[in-house]
């Protein structure tokens, strides 16, 4: 097997075998990369650092078979502070980013680590909770989620995007719109859009956005589904470039 890196921090537990793909022209592997984030899981919670009470097999197996960064440590106490900050090694304080929403955007011309994968020959895909905040003016696309989609595009450095606020924000888009009596508006977020669709919105609505007992959750649910997301995409790819 090819050597291969995984950063886990992530949103879903993957269990992938991967292997690089070879650039003929300098006769060397090119490792795919899989970047797991999570949000708030402290190494208390992870069996591999002693949690007696969490089963965290994947975590565990990962962490068996790769490097753990021991002294690594989270730039922001927030999810978006410290997602914003992971994408461009930037710190929270440089960027004025202490809690969630104070910022409005970064810099057009900021550095990325994906655009930096990009210029080394890799294909990009984002799937999840976003919560970047890249510049979205001058996009030309009608509604957040479109702009924030393109954006993350050109700006961030991402071939493809699959994206979504996150439970909280759209149980508050929805419920505006049930209140407005609008219906939802496709394109404006991904797993919202992926549940109107299969007809289950309304019990996403009625449920208050916690794991609706109607919803299978290993692929409607939104950390199943962005699962899903992420397996159909690595097992469907198929271009000569590493992922």
């Amino acid at each position: 097997m090819n050597k291969f890196f995984v950063f886990v921090f992530g949103i879903i537990c993957l269990v992938t075998l991967i292997s690089g793909n070879p650039d003929k022209k300098k006769n060397k592997i090119s490792p795919n990369i899989i970047f797991i984030q999570v949000d708030d899981l402290t190494a208390k919670y992870v069996g591999h650092f002693g949690a007696a009470f969490a089963l965290t097999p994947n975590v565990d197996g990962l962490a068996k078979t790769g490097v753990v960064f021991e002294n690594a440590v989270c730039q922001g106490a927030m999810c978006g502070p410290s997602r914003n900050s992971l994408i461009t090694a930037t710190y929270p304080h440089n960027m004025g980013f202490y809690e969630n929403g104070q910022m409005n955007a970064l810099k057009k011309d900021i550095w990325t680590f994906p655009k930096a994968l990009q210029k080394g020959g890799y294909e990009t895909f984002w799937v999840g909770k976003c919560h970047i905040r890249p510049d979205k003016s001058g996009s030309g696309a009608k509604g957040k989620s479109a702009k924030l989609d393109i954006a993350m595009n050109h700006q961030m450095g991402f071939d493809h995007v699959y994206q979504s606020a996150g439970r909280v924000l759209v149980l508050r888009t929805a419920k505006k719109l049930s209140k407005q009596g609008d219906k939802w508006t496709k394109g404006e977020d991904a797993y919202a859009d992926f549940l109107y669709e299969k007809g289950l919105l309304d019990r996403f609505l009625n449920e208050n956005g916690n794991q609706p007992t109607k919803l299978d959750g290993d692929t409607e649910y939104m950390d199943g589904h962005f699962t899903s997301k992420t397996i159909e995409y690595l097992s469907s790819y198929r271009g000569s470039k590493p992922f």
